[in-house]
């Protein structure tokens, strides 16, 4: 027969409660994170697509398109392209 005292009670209790308590911080700052990285995403894009259209005047929607699925990495890229390509067309050709 297993008896569990009531400290033990207590202590698994405290237990169960701290785990909780430990994900859901794990889970708020990996969610603050992923928030922050998709602001910084959303902010490069935006800033590339003025540079773009002050260039350029217009930029074709298919570019719209790959700018605003394309990660920081690509974005920087794209961005440094900018200063030397003659055609938005050549930005874009490289990834």
């Amino acid at each position: 027969m297993n008896i569990i005292s009531s400290a033990e009670k207590l202590g698994i209790k405290q237990g169960i409660q701290q785990g909780i308590e430990q994900g859901m911080q794990q889970g708020m700052q990996q969610g603050m994170q992923q928030g922050i990285q998709q602001g910084i995403q959303q902010g490069e894009a935006t800033l590339l697509l003025s540079q773009l259209q002050a260039r350029f005047n217009s930029i074709p929607e298919e570019f719209k398109k790959q700018i605003n699925e394309a990660d920081s990495e690509i974005l920087i890229h794209w961005g440094i392209c900018l200063m030397k390509a003659q055609s938005i067309e050549e930005i874009f050709q490289e990834k």
